[in-house]
């Protein structure tokens, strides 16, 4: 029976199993790196809206037609949530009940990943040492020893810092000409707010 039950979802089989797949991927490849949830306002999303039957409509219409075709709503959720391009990715879709309210949990591990869990325990080894501080002595390990972990543990923080920094940004490409044109600023604000990539 249990068997049986691990295809079925939600069941503690199946969430058994899928940790199992789960603890396989991490230790064949890498640790996930990246901790991701999409979520789609369905009645704001322009391009879904264009490949429904009716094309653009308004939002009375919106939620029968999704009603109606949810394979066009789930094929380009779908699309949108493989957009981060990762080295492997683990994601479970989510339905709010009675509406096409998609969204998606997941994580996967980075292609430019330059190896964070290495690194941060270069990190945690010269700062557990105390060699940056002086605060521990370690009696059994010589000065020149302490001193290569130091370093590496300095070049491994200044990298995790400027990864993070990388990944984690706010930045807007085109600046400058969106900088003098400030109905451009609220037209992007409103694509933010509405998740439409018009912009």
């Amino acid at each position: 029976m249990s068997a049986f039950s691990a295809n079925l979802p939600g069941t503690p089989a199946y969430w058994g199993q899928r940790a199992e797949e789960l603890d396989a991927i991490m230790q064949q490849k890498q640790p996930a790196t990246v901790w991701f949830t999409h979520s789609a306002a369905a009645n704001h999303w322009e391009d879904l809206s264009r490949l429904m039957p009716e094309g653009l409509m308004s939002s009375t219409k919106w939620a029968a037609q999704a009603s109606r075709n949810p394979h066009i709503v789930d094929w380009l959720f779908s699309q949108n949530t493989n957009v981060l391009d990762l080295e492997w990715t683990w994601h479970r879709y989510e339905y709010q009940h009675g509406t096409t309210v998609i969204h998606a949990h997941g994580f996967g591990a980075a292609k430019n990943d330059p190896g964070l869990f290495k690194l941060a325990a270069l990190a945690y080894k010269a700062y557990r040492l105390g060699s940056a501080d002086g605060n521990v002595e370690e009696p059994d390990l010589p000065e020149e020893e302490m001193e290569q972990i130091h370093l590496q543990g300095v070049w491994a923080e200044e990298l995790l810092v400027w990864y993070a920094d990388t990944m984690i940004n706010e930045c807007n490409p085109r600046t400058a000409e969106k900088r003098a044109d400030k109905a451009g600023v609220y037209r992007i604000l409103i694509s933010v707010l509405f998740h439409s990539p018009s912009f």
